[in-house]
């Protein structure tokens, strides 16, 4: 009987967060009110602020969500990562985004945006602890390839994950905002974005005079 209650319980919240992203994408973040959530779920107020206690824990837990889902798709493109670390950072990229843009319509990804920027929404409070997710599985990928001698030792990994993190934001920001992007350009955007920042924009000559003047 415990185990049909949870069940219960579980599809009571799948519910509530399916109602939340419908009526988020019609009519956005600041026009959607706890209680359009609950009827569109078909349960009371009150069970939507058991669940989730504010807009902003509801927001949180749609993020939380499909964080879970790609976390699993990142594991996978790490388990199978290319020889080459630019063509790693991609495909672990490329099975975030992949998964982004199947879950989520571009104009619903905007309204995150604008949530994001909000002030009921603080980006270091409420935003990063879900990103870090991301970024600790960007680490380990960018821990296997210095061990493979592709990445300086003199690099950490956090400081690495940080830098692949944002030579992609910018594509994907792009992608989200202009609606005659891609998904494919902006794919191919992020790899040149990595390509880059682990081969440098420096040409070898000017490296070389560096070396000399040394």
């Amino acid at each position: 009987m415990a185990g049909l209650r949870e069940k219960q319980k579980e599809r009571r919240k799948l519910d509530i967060l399916n109602a939340a992203t419908r009526l988020i994408e019609a009519q956005g973040w600041e026009n959607t009110s706890m209680e359009e959530v609950a009827e569109g779920a078909e349960v009371g107020v009150a069970t939507v602020y058991n669940y989730f206690g504010s807009k902003v824990d509801l927001i949180q837990a749609i993020f939380a969500r499909y964080v879970d889902e790609q976390i699993m798709a990142g594991r996978q493109a790490i388990n199978n990562r290319p020889a080459d670390v630019v063509d790693g950072m991609t495909s672990l990229f490329s099975a975030y985004v992949d998964g982004m843009a199947h879950r989520f319509s571009r104009k619903l990804m905007q309204e995150f945006i604008a949530i994001g920027l909000s002030r009921q929404f603080s980006f270091g409070k409420d935003i990063m602890p879900v990103k870090m997710h991301f970024i600790e599985q960007m680490g380990e990928l960018v821990e296997l390839y210095r061990q493979q001698g592709q990445i300086d030792h003199d690099i950490s990994k956090d400081e690495a994950a940080m830098l692949c993190y944002s030579a992609v934001s910018i594509p994907l920001m792009l992608y989200v905002v202009l609606p005659d992007m891609a998904l494919d350009d902006a794919k191919k955007s992020m790899h040149r974005n990595l390509q880059l920042l682990f081969r440098g924009l420096a040409s070898s000559s000017y490296l070389a005079e560096g070396e000399k003047s040394d």
